[in-house]
């Protein structure tokens, strides 16, 4: 079998490029009203699940279907220790002991997701060589597809996306430069009547595509909706919003050199990409079918991630919206016997897929905006004003009362405070000042409290220094890098490879590791005094 032909039956195989008679036949019966916890979606869930303790990925040549089955157990509660779980993380393992595949995007994505939720922090050698093999293989355009194939491909571009976007709600800086690059190839590969192929003819703006499907189309309008929310172009109320209206953190750089440009870099790419989003919503409601004629679970799940993330943009919580009705109903009618579904990527990839469609996967990711051990990142997904709440095993700790940069770093430099903890659970929760003057002072602050006697004030100051973009804050994360908690090392190893847009970055392995930690130091010292032969450090 050549690669090609391989790639093309591999577990998320590309849709159809063509209509034809769908393999399934959808009633026009009443469709009931359904939510995941209905007793019928519960039931089938259970079903599903109960098929999933002994299914296999079929493709062995590839590893991202069982880190699927893993993922779906990961989402269920259970960690390392569940059978599924450990057979994903030990055949992820044993494939990053050597090199990966020219052509492992879809696996290197779906196990960057399934590492990211299982603990970021345990498996963070294995994310790190998984996201910069993502970024090593993102095509200078923006998107992602086979090596041989052209410039991206929207159905492996999705799960590239979906990547970025994990690995940035779990506190990783490395999305913002790639999530840029990927979001303008999206916006000019979409068809002028607001669909997308499956290989996007990229001339540099749109044009007439060919093949244009729904799978697909949820596919890219998904990742455009995701693009949006990485680079800020969605706001914490869930609404869709103008530069003007940007919260600090995602206003425009202070510094001259950066004019004009998101620290998320999503000033550029913001008309292009609201445009897309609503020419895309526009086409999906003149198209919409819950039924597609192959990979239906595979469409389902692209179906359920447009959705969630558009309820997200819009400010909007469906209870039982139709298109979840009805293809609960779809469902319901499809389960095999062994509570399993089966309709092009495997067994396990598809139940998989089912399952996501049907516990509303997105939309609770969405809303539990992870990035560390329960904590909410600024309520965002949430109705009401919970942006100060905070979940800990399950319990609501406290508040965060500061939302302006002036007075979190006040209360950062108040010796006496005692809502420590309040800082550690909420490290993106200091934004900082567009104004020059302004914000040059609060910097020097927040470069004074890299030292500060608390760890939860360093971590705060190590994170919102590395998002600024400022080389002048460099001294301060390497001096960082000798922090005694490894958490901050980590933090701060992160920001310097966001702000070098090294994202490779340096290697700190699993574990605190002085040797790791010094060859750290002195790499990144050799990679400034590169770009200021004048610098001066702390050390």
């Amino acid at each position: 079998m050549t690669r090609k032909s391989f790639s093309r039956r591999h577990a998320f195989a590309t849709t159809v490029l063509c209509g034809g008679l769908a393999w399934l036949v959808f009633c026009a019966a009443p469709v009931s009203a359904y939510t995941p916890e209905s007793p019928e979606v519960k039931a089938m869930v259970a079903s599903a699940y109960k098929f999933l303790e002994t299914a296999n990925d079929t493709h062995q040549n590839e590893f991202g279907g069982e880190c699927l089955i893993g993922l779906a157990f990961v989402k269920k509660g259970k960690g390392d220790e569940h059978p599924q779980v450990a057979k994903a993380v030990n055949k992820v393992r044993q494939v990053l002991a050597g090199e990966l595949h020219p052509h492992s995007q879809y696996s290197a994505a779906i196990a960057c997701i399934f590492l990211c939720e299982l603990d970021v922090q345990k498996y963070r050698p294995e994310i790190d060589k998984l996201l910069g093999y993502l970024l090593q293989v993102q095509r200078a355009g923006g998107g992602w597809t086979y090596a041989d194939y052209g410039s991206g491909d929207v159905s492996q571009t999705q799960y590239g996306v979906l990547a970025l976007w994990t690995a940035d709600k779990h506190g990783l800086n490395v999305s913002g430069e790639a999530a840029e690059r990927v979001a303008g190839w999206l916006t000019r590969v979409q068809d002028v009547g607001g669909g997308w192929p499956y290989q996007g003819d990229d001339r540099g703006a749109r044009v007439n595509q060919s093949g244009v499907t729904l799978s697909v189309s949820a596919a890219g309008l998904s990742s455009v909706y995701i693009c949006a929310d990485i680079l800020g172009i969605i706001n914490s109320s869930g609404e869709r919003v103008t530069n003007s209206d940007l919260p600090p953190a995602l206003r425009l750089v202070a510094d001259e050199k950066d004019k004009g440009r998101d620290k998320r870099g999503g000033t550029k790419a913001r008309p292009a990409i609201q445009r897309a989003m609503t020419d895309g919503d526009r086409w999906f409601d003149q198209n919409f079918s819950i039924v597609f004629p192959t990979y239906q679970q595979y469409y389902l799940y692209a179906l359920e991630r447009y959705k969630s993330f558009k309820e997200f943009a819009d400010g909007k919580d469906e209870a039982e919206p139709k298109w979840y009705n009805e293809g609960v109903e779809l469902l319901k009618k499809s389960q095999g016997g062994n509570g399993n579904w089966e309709s092009g990527c495997g067994a396990g990839v598809d139940t998989v897929l089912a399952v996501f469609f049907l516990t509303r996967s997105t939309k609770t990711v969405i809303a539990k905006g992870v990035e560390g051990e329960g904590m909410l990142r600024g309520g965002r997904g949430f109705k009401g004003d919970v942006s100060n709440a905070r979940l800990k095993d399950g319990k609501v700790l406290g508040q965060l009362r500061p939302t302006n940069g002036q007075d979190m770093i006040a209360l950062m430099e108040d010796t006496k405070n005692g809502d420590y903890e309040a800082l550690a659970e909420f490290p993106d929760a200091l934004t900082l000042d567009t104004d020059p003057a302004k914000l040059a002072k609060q910097l020097l602050r927040l470069r004074r409290l890299v030292s500060a006697e608390k760890y939860e004030v360093r971590l705060v100051a190590v994170r919102a220094l590395g998002r600024t973009d400022d080389y002048d804050n460099v001294p301060f994360l390497i001096y960082s890098l000798t922090d005694p908690d490894w958490r901050i090392v980590r933090m701060a190893n992160d920001a310097l490879r966001h702000i070098s847009r090294k994202f490779e970055g340096v290697a700190l392995g699993g574990d605190p590791n002085d040797g790791a930690r010094r060859n750290a130091i002195d790499t990144w010292k050799r990679w400034y005094k590169s770009v200021n032969p004048t610098a001066v450090f702390l050390d």
